[in-house]
């Protein structure tokens, strides 16, 4: 752990990662046979508690969280891997949080799959994002999920949201609202998509298995975890939530 620890503040980590995402890439690809599967999915976004659903059904279904996550962030845009790679996973579930900025996409190569959002109040959600990614400013020497997946949301870097100016603040908590409403809307939308509130999780365990077509489950002691240094955040301090009020009731919360 202590060598682990060590290397991701190094620039061998980032080789690491490229050399892995490499060899995934040719093993995927290389996949001649691409079958029709229809796996299904919990996309919500990072922060959300996919962890804690990968673990929840993981016992008695085939379940991953986040597999292949920076090879497949680095090829997402690309139909062709993402059919061979659910082929090549051959998943009953995955819990992955970078796809909630590719729904459209991945709606398109899976026109048949159930996908499971789990929401969180958006005021919260933005808190923990930035209270998470914060902390571990420093701790790695290339943050994939906030450079690939955050960066293009936010403009500014997250983790570096206590320097920045209070313009820029605003804009990272506006872009990251606007991001919230636009994933929920989309999910709304769907016919093919069910919200659950992140706090009912549990006392709907069994419709989640039943939309998700998968076995149910009675263990509700999967791994979650916990972010117990997070503050809350007045969003209200930083964006004029006024225009966001109607659509954010309409999806189930309040600001």
């Amino acid at each position: 752990m202590e060598l682990k620890a060590t290397i991701v503040k190094t620039p061998f980590y980032t080789a690491l990662l490229k050399l892995r995402a490499m060899m995934e890439y040719k093993k995927v690809i290389s996949n001649e046979c691409i079958k029709s599967n229809q796996p299904s999915f919990c996309i919500s976004p990072y922060k959300t508690g996919t962890t804690y659903v990968s673990g929840l059904y993981s016992g008695q279904n085939n379940v991953k969280h986040e597999p292949m996550h920076y090879t497949t962030l680095k090829h997402i845009e690309s139909p062709e891997f993402l059919k061979k790679r659910s082929a090549h996973l051959n998943l009953d579930l995955e819990c992955s949080g970078f796809f909630s900025l590719y729904i459209k996409e991945l709606r398109l190569i899976f026109p048949h799959s159930p996908f499971l959002f789990v929401a969180r109040d958006p005021a919260s959600w933005i808190s923990s994002v930035i209270s998470y990614f914060t902390k571990l400013d420093g701790a790695v020497y290339y943050n994939y999920v906030l450079r690939m997946f955050f960066d293009p949301i936010t403009t500014y870097p997250i983790e570096k949201f206590d320097k920045l100016r209070k313009d820029e603040q605003s804009i990272v908590i506006k872009n990251l609202l606007e991001f919230w409403i636009h994933v929920y809307s989309s999910a709304l939308n769907d016919e093919l998509s069910l919200i659950v509130k992140i706090e009912n999780i549990d006392s709907k365990a069994s419709e989640i298995a039943n939309f998700l077509n998968l076995k149910s489950t009675t263990d509700f002691s999967a791994w979650k975890r916990v972010n117990r240094s997070k503050s809350s955040l007045e969003i209200e301090c930083f964006v004029n939530i006024d225009p966001y009020k109607e659509i954010v009731n309409k999806l189930g919360y309040s600001l």
